[in-house]
């Protein structure tokens, strides 16, 4: 399973490969990704430019994808996210502007880790939350006293805006605890 980027506004696109391969990312902002390609945020500091989050596991890339989603959503950019298989077969097509389709990649990050059924409730809310950033402080006031904090070996960022932090385990994959940013 692959995923490919595309950003027609810079003209950039981000191309994700098998571990036979090294993963780049070429146009306005180019630069090559770590062949390990490892599930973690690169250049945090520059968020002017874009920023490609790919690794070679089929349930991160769902994850980076989600994040690349929400983030870029929040930062009005149009952008087209493809999700195919080993044959460069289109599977699913997401893009700014349908819900429908976020929600459809949601259930296949949701098939691939145990996600708690308060995570799974709340998705509705933190996609709101993300989306439009709405009565930000108010809700993470009311979500945060339902909130524990795990420590895990990997911390997987959801930038939307600072509206909230999924953290991650990396050795299952396992969803252990989410916060929203006040």
């Amino acid at each position: 399973m692959g995923a490919k980027l595309f950003n027609d506004e810079e003209g950039a696109t981000a191309t994700f490969t098998d571990e036979e391969e090294t993963t780049t990312a070429v146009g306005e902002s180019a630069r090559s990704l770590p062949e390990d390609k490892t599930a973690s945020i690169k250049d945090k500091g520059d968020r002017s430019r874009d920023s490609f989050l790919l690794v070679d596991d089929t349930l991160a890339v769902g994850l980076e994808l989600l994040q690349n989603h929400l983030y870029r959503a929040c930062m009005d950019k149009d952008f087209l996210l493809l999700l195919f298989d080993e044959q460069e077969e289109v599977k699913m097509e997401f893009d700014q502007h349908s819900s429908e389709q976020i929600d459809k990649l949601w259930d296949l990050v949701k098939g691939k880790v145990m996600v708690t059924e308060e995570l799974a409730s709340r998705h509705s809310e933190f996609h709101r939350l993300a989306m439009k950033n709405v009565e930000l402080e108010s809700q993470a006031l009311f979500l945060s006293k339902e909130v524990e904090i795990i420590k895990s070996h990997l911390y997987l960022t959801y930038v939307a805006n600072n509206a909230f932090r999924l953290h991650v385990d990396e050795q299952t994959w396992q969803i252990w605890s989410f916060i929203v940013i006040p």
